[in-house]
């Protein structure tokens, strides 16, 4: 998988080439439970787990009509550790 980053204080951008199917892991991350992480142009925030050193990113089914984009794909991760 390719992810790649940039960070603005406590806010780490996850940024992928392609759309994952069902879930995004994100390795040596730590989220807390002030944490939010959103799919930028989607909309609703997303549910997560950490597991370990990394967090889980669970993707809903999205209709290919609701993709913010079809280059990038942008998670922002709020409140995270790395």
């Amino acid at each position: 998988k390719e992810i790649f980053f940039t960070r603005k204080g406590k806010t780490l951008y996850a940024i992928t080439p392609r759309l994952p199917v069902s879930e995004l892991v994100v390795g040596d991350v730590t989220a807390d439970g002030n944490s939010e992480i959103a799919l930028l142009g989607y909309g609703d925030p997303l549910s997560w787990r950490q597991s370990g050193g990394d967090v889980v990113i669970e993707l809903p089914e999205i209709r290919e009509d609701q993709l913010p984009s079809n280059l990038a794909f942008v998670f922002r991760m709020t409140n995270v550790r790395d």
